[in-house]
């Protein structure tokens, strides 16, 4: 069954504010997960050290709020790239299955035969190269790897790296629930979790509206998760992210230190969508 309109007037009635706007004292309702009698607050900290980040607008981080100023989540999104890397041992390879084939076509129309040691190495090149690469992908990788040789020369600075082909992104920098708004989530009788329903419901609306004015493809980011049982991973590629439909590309990302040891996890943006819908026409089945 599908979210109700008196529901969607309950959520409709929260307030989402960007970080630099509050009054600071609002913040310090935010409480984390008590494991053993101790409150974890790392994440909540990090996010309170990044708030002159979200004035200078090199982040941008918001509260949702209920009529009563109680803080329900904080989250924070920025600009950021995914990329598919080059392998430089494949565009060499290619390169030389390419010089080869040309040198056997050349002997060929000349009547001319290549000695037979030197015919054998340049077939035993193109057999390799047709394993790793794919023979019909020769070419194109041989071209690919004079390019990079040529921009070399055009662009010699080593600090830019060169990458196949890059993908515009958006980083959900934080993510973290209010511990303290638990009790009031559940007196709202909602079907489903406050973490899951307000991400669908604001954070997924401002990605929404960031593609409005650039162009993005990819929603990422990096779990620190703490659990043993890797729980927080499973929960964002299952109910969150739904990475058992991710694509079939393999992603690469820059990992700043910052999120050394956690986990990076990606979703194209049109599956995101795609599950928000699910989400909310199913909002009032079991718990899933």
């Amino acid at each position: 069954m599908s979210i109700t309109p008196e529901q969607k007037k309950i959520l409709d009635g929260f307030n989402i504010v960007r970080v630099r706007d509050v009054n600071p004292d609002i913040l310090q309702a935010v409480k984390g997960r008590t494991t053993d009698g101790i409150e974890d607050r790392h994440l909540i900290d990090c996010f309170m050290q990044n708030i002159e980040d979200d004035k200078n607008g090199h982040i941008a981080s918001f509260v949702v709020l209920n009529s009563d100023n109680l803080p329900l989540i904080l989250f924070s999104l920025r600009c950021g790239e995914l990329y598919e890397v080059i392998d430089h041992n494949k565009l060499v390879l290619a390169m030389k299955a390419h010089d080869a084939l040309r040198s056997l076509s050349a002997a060929h129309d000349s009547g001319h035969p290549l000695p037979p040691d030197e015919d054998k190495k340049k077939k035993e090149i193109i057999i390799h190269a047709a394993q790793e690469i794919g023979i019909d992908r020769i070419f194109e990788y041989s071209q690919k790897g004079k390019s990079v040789f040529r921009d070399k020369k055009v662009e010699p600075c080593s600090t830019v790296s060169r990458v196949s082909v890059v993908y515009p992104s958006i980083e959900l920098m934080y993510f973290i629930t209010n511990e303290a708004a638990r009790s009031y989530w559940k007196s709202l009788g909602m079907m489903q979790k406050m973490g899951e329903t307000l991400f669908w419901t604001f954070i997924i609306k401002k990605v929404e509206d960031l593609l409005e004015c650039a162009g993005c493809q990819y929603l990422f980011l990096f779990a620190a998760d703490s659990d043993a049982d890797g729980s927080l991973v499973t929960y964002y590629k299952t109910r969150l992210l739904n990475i058992a439909h991710n694509s079939q590309l393999s992603l690469s990302v820059n990992k700043p230190s910052f999120d050394w040891n956690s986990y990076f996890l990606y979703q194209d943006i049109s599956v995101v969508m795609k599950q928000r819908e699910y989400f909310f026409a199913h909002f009032n089945d079991k718990i899933r």
